[in-house]
């Protein structure tokens, strides 16, 4: 029998240094509104997918969605909605027309570049968190010729199987006592928090977050937020997919698509009703057990051996922190008192670190908002913007080469104001994290005959073996059957306790050969 090779796909993950590209967007003041100040403005980024992918590159395409509040001179409140189209050429040698990617496209920045004659010119800064999931085929020897003696292991390979998405929509409602004149913002954010595989299907639950920005009813309209959580569950079909597969999980707001409907009651309340479409995609992974050569010897040839050893991951359970972000900014003395807090607007959430050290799994980030209120020495509404890092930590069971692929939601967010300058941030921050521990794949990949082994010229040979040494070991060296050695010497244990001059006899073998 000759040798048998075949290939194996493996799993090979890899994550792309984060990237960044500005967008401008511009957006016209419809109406007869005059725009004094801008107060708030707040940017959601859409990703289309799947990606495309080719040799070495893809193309991110999506839309940014823009929303900002403004003051009009006539002292009222309004605002704006514009979405803009991009497209960023992510480049990588990692990426192949096979690859799939997990993207985390996310705002790290929005700002007024400009207001002038009604135009608001806003720069948004997004940020792109890459991760390239693919298979690289293993070329492995699967079965060796007649006269060669292998060691074999049972390894456990993982497969990327396939990538799909699935869009559902979920309603999160709310009445308001004192009625909705209009509403001015709305954001909204998730969080998984479990998800479970069976057969032809993939289920998975999470928390849904809108927070409404709005003016009441009131004869001086005032600005009032409120914040809509619900549970969610869906069901997703899976073709395909058992409850053996392994599959990490990503979901992403179609924020374009967000919907407010309001529905005046005849008691005077007002009932908000916030349609969010909310895509869900998954990797499917399959978990094939491999028992694979890692070691051959023959006791006929002199033998060339190739072994390789290939890098993997293993798809593992996600993480999840729970804590708490906080911190205070003082306002500068050319900033206008807060002589009184409105609301909190454009919170906005950069992760800029997630690692894994000393046991301990951190995410690290920035949180941005507007804080609206009013003052009374000007008599009008003033914002401004304030910026409060933070750390989220929990000790966990990991190995310290990983793939970590986090989310992170903000609820209870709260802004309080001591002094009319001292202003303190307090919010309930859930991450959601994707983990893959890095493993390596050894086996034999190659063999090849360099010769005949020489004849041996003596019935009775001394192998001079080390503590700790196999069976396996010694009669690798001595190019003979491991049996040979258990045979002649009962009373050795394998492995070896302790050194011994262990005493092979050829004779028998060359009488029978003759």
């Amino acid at each position: 029998m000759e040798n048998i090779y075949e290939n194996m796909p493996v799993l090979n993950k890899y994550k792309i240094a984060s990237e960044q590209m500005a967008i401008e967007n511009n957006i016209s003041i419809n109406g007869e509104d005059e725009a004094q100040k801008v107060l708030s403005v707040s940017a959601d980024v859409d990703v289309t997918t799947p990606i495309e992918t080719l040799n070495g590159e893809c193309n991110i395409t999506g839309n940014v969605v823009v929303n900002v509040v403004y003051l009009c001179v006539d002292g009222s409140l309004n605002n704006q909605t514009a979405i803009s189209p991009f497209t960023y050429k992510l480049k990588n040698e990692n990426i192949d027309v096979n690859s799939k990617l997990n993207i985390n496209a996310n705002v790290v920045a929005s700002q007024i570049d400009k207001l002038q004659n009604n135009q608001i010119k806003v720069l948004t800064t997004l940020n792109f968190d890459a991760v390239v999931v693919k298979n690289v085929d293993v070329n492995y020897l699967k079965e060796s010729k007649t006269g060669t003696y292998v060691k074999q292991v049972e390894q456990q390979i993982i497969a990327f199987d396939k990538q799909n998405c699935d869009k559902f929509q979920e309603n999160l409602q709310t009445s308001v006592k004192d009625g909705v004149k209009k509403v001015l913002m709305t954001n909204v954010d998730y969080v998984i928090k479990d998800y479970s595989v069976g057969t032809n299907f993939v289920s998975i639950e999470g928390d849904l977050y809108a927070k409404v920005l709005y003016a009441n009813n009131q004869e001086i309209p005032e600005l009032q937020t409120i914040t809509i959580a619900k549970n969610f569950k869906q069901e997703i079909e899976a073709d395909g997919v058992n409850k053996d597969n392994d599959v990490d999980i990503f979901a992403h707001i179609i924020h374009e698509n967000v919907q407010v409907e309001l529905e005046e009651k005849e008691d005077g309340e007002t009932v908000i009703d916030v349609s969010v479409p909310l895509l869900v995609c998954y990797n499917t992974y399959i978990c094939n057990k491999v028992l694979s050569i890692i070691d051959i010897y023959s006791t006929e040839d002199v033998l060339s051996i190739e072994q390789g050893e290939f890098p993997t991951y293993n798809i593992q359970e996600p993480e999840m922190i729970e804590g708490k972000i906080e911190g205070n900014v003082v306002l500068t003395e050319n900033d206008p008192r807060v002589d009184k807090y409105l609301a909190t607007a454009n919170v906005c959430n950069s992760i800029s670190n997630c690692y894994l050290q000393d046991e301990t799994l951190y995410v690290e980030g920035i949180v941005t908002a507007n804080v609206v209120y009013l003052n009374d020495e000007l008599g009008n509404i003033q914002s401004v913007e304030i910026e409060i890092p933070y750390v989220l930590d929990k000790k966990v069971n990991l190995k310290s080469d990983v793939i970590l692929e986090p989310y992170v939601t903000l609820c209870d967010v709260d802004v309080m104001v001591k002094r009319g300058r001292e202003i303190y941030f307090d919010a309930k921050a859930k991450a959601f994290i994707n983990v893959s521990t890095k493993d390596k794949v050894c086996m034999v990949t190659k063999t090849e005959s360099l010769g005949k082994l020489p004849e041996r010229d003596s019935a009775l040979e001394i192998y001079f073996a080390k503590s700790g040494q196999t069976f396996w070991d010694i009669a690798k060296g001595l190019k003979i059957p491991t049996e040979i050695i258990a045979n002649q010497n009962p009373n050795l244990s394998d492995p070896l306790e302790k050194d011994e001059n262990i005493a092979i006899y050829y004779q028998k073998q060359k009488i029978e050969n003759n």
